[in-house]
């Protein structure tokens, strides 16, 4: 749902998919706290023509309400016009069940650095 929503542009749909404490950790490993710290790096992104598209790597590994997940996340960057940077990483991320949903609690697009 979370890169879904990103794909169409909706950053509040993204943010909505994140636990309140969610975490998000950047290129250079900076993690990113809280739905609007991590709202105004979406932003950022969005800003500087990045996209992301991710591809399931294997089934995510579920303990009772905690589940972690490995992807392969496919970053697209650069100004509209100019070449495009394309990196792809291995994305990993924790989601916790929280009253029956699945919520985000850490995103690591490019891993946990």
């Amino acid at each position: 749902m979370f890169l879904a929503a990103l794909r169409a542009g909706d950053r509040r749909a993204a943010v909505a998919s994140l636990a309140r404490d969610a975490c998000f950790v950047t290129p250079d490993s900076t993690v990113i706290r809280g739905r609007v710290e991590i709202a105004a790096i979406l932003a950022q992104l969005g800003l500087i023509g990045m996209e992301l598209e991710a591809e399931d790597r294997a089934s995510a590994s579920i303990a009772g309400d905690t589940a972690f997940c490995s992807e392969r996340w496919t970053v697209r960057s650069g100004a509209e016009g100019s070449e495009r940077l394309v990196r792809s990483f291995l994305s990993q991320s924790v989601s916790i069940r929280i009253e029956g949903q699945w919520k985000l609690s850490i995103v690591a697009p490019w891993g946990w650095g």
